[in-house]
């Protein structure tokens, strides 16, 4: 992952955008990218990059309306929170 704030701010956005209008091309990758997103979301990277997890929780929104059931979604994160 990117070390730069803008990059991977941006990069969280397209993913968003990307489970907008092409979710089927995320699948094969859905888990890495639930993985990377929810990383951002843990206290000290949300301090560090305010931007950023706003991006990375959309993004995860958006996986979660366009990709798939929202219980698979949760649990896949619940996993990802959790390591």
């Amino acid at each position: 992952m990117d070390e730069g704030l803008d990059i991977r701010q941006s990069a969280f956005a397209l993913l968003g955008d990307l489970a907008r209008v092409c979710p089927v091309h995320l699948h094969p990758r859905l888990q890495e990218f639930l993985d990377i997103a929810a990383k951002q979301l843990h206290s000290s990277a949300v301090k560090e990059a305010v931007s950023v997890a706003n991006n990375a929780c959309w993004a995860i929104g958006e996986l979660t309306v366009k990709v798939s059931t929202p219980c698979s979604i949760a649990f896949q994160m619940r996993a990802s929170l959790s390591t």
